[in-house]
Protein backbone atom coordinates (compact mmCIF):
# COMPACT_ATOMS: atom_id res chain seq x y z
CA UNK A 1 0.00 0.00 0.00
CA UNK A 2 1.26 3.33 -0.96
CA UNK A 3 2.66 5.16 1.96
CA UNK A 4 2.17 9.22 1.56
CA UNK A 5 2.96 12.02 4.26
CA UNK A 6 1.96 15.55 3.56
CA UNK A 7 3.57 18.50 5.28
CA UNK A 8 1.73 21.70 5.11
CA UNK A 9 3.20 24.98 6.82
CA UNK A 10 -0.30 26.09 8.01
CA UNK A 11 -3.87 24.79 8.69
CA UNK A 12 -6.76 24.55 6.73
CA UNK A 13 -8.96 27.65 7.23
CA UNK A 14 -11.42 27.61 4.83
CA UNK A 15 -14.19 25.05 5.87
CA UNK A 16 -16.15 24.20 2.71
CA UNK A 17 -12.36 22.83 1.41
CA UNK A 18 -11.46 20.90 4.79
CA UNK A 19 -14.95 18.62 3.93
CA UNK A 20 -13.72 18.30 0.19
CA UNK A 21 -10.55 17.47 1.72
CA UNK A 22 -12.00 14.86 4.17
CA UNK A 23 -13.91 13.47 1.40
CA UNK A 24 -10.72 12.56 -0.92
CA UNK A 25 -9.04 11.18 2.12
CA UNK A 26 -11.70 9.08 3.33
CA UNK A 27 -11.46 7.95 -0.62
CA UNK A 28 -7.43 7.59 -0.18
CA UNK A 29 -8.33 5.05 2.82
CA UNK A 30 -8.64 1.91 0.39
CA UNK A 31 -5.40 2.87 -2.15
CA UNK A 32 -3.01 4.65 0.88
CA UNK A 33 -1.82 5.09 4.13
CA UNK A 34 -2.08 8.95 4.47
CA UNK A 35 -0.88 11.64 7.32
CA UNK A 36 -1.45 14.84 7.30
CA UNK A 37 1.47 17.32 9.51
CA UNK A 38 0.57 20.81 9.88
CA UNK A 39 3.83 22.96 11.56
CA UNK A 40 2.78 26.20 12.40
CA UNK A 41 3.34 29.44 10.27
CA UNK A 42 4.99 32.13 11.17
CA UNK A 43 2.88 34.99 12.39
CA UNK A 44 2.38 37.81 9.82
CA UNK A 45 2.63 41.35 10.87
CA UNK A 46 3.39 44.90 9.38
CA UNK A 47 7.14 44.62 10.42
CA UNK A 48 7.72 41.30 9.45
CA UNK A 49 10.30 40.78 6.58
CA UNK A 50 9.06 37.93 4.27
CA UNK A 51 12.41 36.70 4.01
CA UNK A 52 12.61 36.29 7.58
CA UNK A 53 8.91 35.03 7.11
CA UNK A 54 10.26 32.22 4.57
CA UNK A 55 13.94 31.29 6.54
CA UNK A 56 11.71 30.90 9.37
CA UNK A 57 9.44 28.39 8.10
CA UNK A 58 11.61 26.55 5.47
CA UNK A 59 14.17 25.70 8.96
CA UNK A 60 11.24 24.71 10.76
CA UNK A 61 10.41 22.05 7.78
CA UNK A 62 13.58 21.06 7.06
CA UNK A 63 13.82 20.35 10.48
CA UNK A 64 10.62 17.82 10.42
CA UNK A 65 12.06 16.54 6.77
CA UNK A 66 15.23 15.26 8.45
CA UNK A 67 13.12 13.01 10.83
CA UNK A 68 11.74 11.18 7.95
CA UNK A 69 14.61 7.92 7.14
CA UNK A 70 14.54 6.40 3.26
CA UNK A 71 11.87 8.46 2.24
CA UNK A 72 11.55 10.63 -1.01
CA UNK A 73 10.78 14.43 0.00
CA UNK A 74 9.13 16.18 -2.82
CA UNK A 75 8.45 20.11 -2.41
CA UNK A 76 4.99 21.15 -3.79
CA UNK A 77 6.42 24.29 -5.67
CA UNK A 78 5.33 26.62 -8.87
CA UNK A 79 8.61 26.79 -9.85
CA UNK A 80 8.74 22.97 -10.09
CA UNK A 81 8.44 20.16 -12.86
CA UNK A 82 5.03 19.72 -13.89
CA UNK A 83 3.53 16.10 -14.75
CA UNK A 84 0.45 14.98 -16.19
CA UNK A 85 -1.66 12.94 -13.82
CA UNK A 86 -0.81 9.66 -15.36
CA UNK A 87 3.09 10.59 -15.01
CA UNK A 88 2.72 11.72 -11.59
CA UNK A 89 0.85 8.46 -11.00
CA UNK A 90 3.54 6.48 -12.89
CA UNK A 91 6.03 8.42 -10.72
CA UNK A 92 4.65 8.13 -7.71
CA UNK A 93 4.04 4.52 -7.69
CA UNK A 94 7.75 4.10 -8.47
CA UNK A 95 8.83 5.64 -5.54
CA UNK A 96 10.26 4.70 -2.09
CA UNK A 97 8.68 2.61 0.64
CA UNK A 98 7.39 6.47 1.78
CA UNK A 99 6.91 9.66 -0.08
CA UNK A 100 6.81 13.12 1.78
CA UNK A 101 5.19 15.98 0.13
CA UNK A 102 5.26 19.78 1.30
CA UNK A 103 3.63 22.64 1.07
CA UNK A 104 5.22 25.86 1.99
CA UNK A 105 4.01 28.92 4.17
CA UNK A 106 2.63 31.88 2.08
CA UNK A 107 5.74 32.97 0.31
CA UNK A 108 7.13 29.61 -0.34
CA UNK A 109 10.40 27.96 0.58
CA UNK A 110 14.14 29.35 0.84
CA UNK A 111 16.71 28.24 -1.70
CA UNK A 112 18.16 26.44 0.92
CA UNK A 113 15.61 24.38 1.37
CA UNK A 114 14.98 23.91 -2.33
CA UNK A 115 18.64 22.41 -2.75
CA UNK A 116 18.15 20.02 -0.04
CA UNK A 117 15.36 18.76 -1.94
CA UNK A 118 15.66 18.53 -5.17
CA UNK A 119 12.77 17.17 -5.96
CA UNK A 120 9.82 19.66 -6.98
CA UNK A 121 6.93 19.03 -8.13
CA UNK A 122 4.46 21.89 -9.64
CA UNK A 123 0.67 21.75 -9.35
CA UNK A 124 0.45 24.45 -11.13
CA UNK A 125 2.89 27.52 -12.17
CA UNK A 126 0.08 29.92 -11.30
CA UNK A 127 0.25 30.82 -7.41
CA UNK A 128 -2.72 28.67 -5.32
CA UNK A 129 -3.97 29.44 -2.01
CA UNK A 130 -2.85 27.14 0.39
CA UNK A 131 -6.39 25.24 1.01
CA UNK A 132 -6.32 25.14 -2.62
CA UNK A 133 -3.13 23.74 -3.05
CA UNK A 134 -3.99 20.80 -0.20
CA UNK A 135 -7.22 19.97 -2.06
CA UNK A 136 -5.55 20.22 -5.40
CA UNK A 137 -3.08 17.53 -4.00
CA UNK A 138 -5.47 15.30 -2.56
CA UNK A 139 -7.78 15.34 -5.82
CA UNK A 140 -4.64 14.37 -7.69
CA UNK A 141 -3.39 11.81 -5.55
CA UNK A 142 -6.69 10.64 -5.37
CA UNK A 143 -6.66 10.13 -9.56
CA UNK A 144 -2.87 8.58 -9.52
CA UNK A 145 -3.98 6.07 -7.18
CA UNK A 146 -7.23 4.78 -8.83
CA UNK A 147 -5.33 5.15 -12.38
CA UNK A 148 -2.96 2.66 -11.15
CA UNK A 149 -5.57 0.82 -9.96
CA UNK A 150 -7.30 0.51 -13.06
CA UNK A 151 -10.49 2.15 -11.92
CA UNK A 152 -12.91 4.62 -13.85
CA UNK A 153 -12.34 7.59 -11.98
CA UNK A 154 -9.80 8.96 -14.60
CA UNK A 155 -10.97 9.31 -18.16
Amino acid sequence: MLKVTLVNIGALKQPEISLLCAEYLKRLQLYAKLAIVELPATKHSSSAIQQRIVDDESARLSEHLATYIDATVVLLDEHGRQKTSKEFSGWLYQQSQHTIFAIGGAFGFNDTLRRKYPNQLALSTMTLQHDLARLLFLEQLYRAATIQAGKTYHY
